[in-house]
C-alpha cells in the first residue's frame, strides 16, 4: 500500500474521531448542562429562564418545562445525594405552583 495513501487516511480518521468527540461534548453539555444551568436559575431568581419566553401560551410552555426539569430530577444519576434531590425537586415543585397560579 502507498505510504502517502496510508498517512491521509490516518490523518482522515483521526481527524473524524476528534470531530466525534468535540461534537459529543458539545451535545452533552446542551442537553444537560443547560438543565441545571436553568435549575440553578430557577432556584436562585424563582423566576423562569430568560430564554423560556415563548410566544404562544407561554404558561403552559413554561409549565411543561419545568415539568420536564422535575421529572429529568427524579432520575438523573448527577446529583448525588438522595436528600439534595428531595429538597431540589420540592422547592421546583413549589416554584411551579407559584407559576401555575400567577396570572399574567
Amino acid at each position: 500500500m502507498n505510504p502517502l495513501l496510508l498517512l491521509v487516511a490516518t490523518v482522515l480518521i483521526a481527524a473524524i474521531m476528534l470531530f466525534a468527540i468535540w461534537w459529543t461534548k458539545k451535545v452533552t453539555n446542551f442537553a444537560v448542562g443547560n438543565k441545571h444551568q436553568w435549575i440553578s436559575e430557577i432556584l436562585e431568581t424563582r423566576e423562569p429562564p430568560s430564554g423560556w419566553h415563548g410566544r404562544i401560551n407561554r404558561k403552559k410552555t413554561i409549565l411543561k418545562k419545568i415539568d420536564r426539569l422535575i421529572s429529568y430530577l427524579e432520575t438523573t444519576s448527577l446529583v448525588q445525594s438522595q436528600n439534595d434531590r428531595l429538597e431540589i425537586m420540592a422547592e421546583l415543585i413549589d416554584i411551579r405552583n407559584e407559576w401555575e397560579n400567577h396570572t399574567e
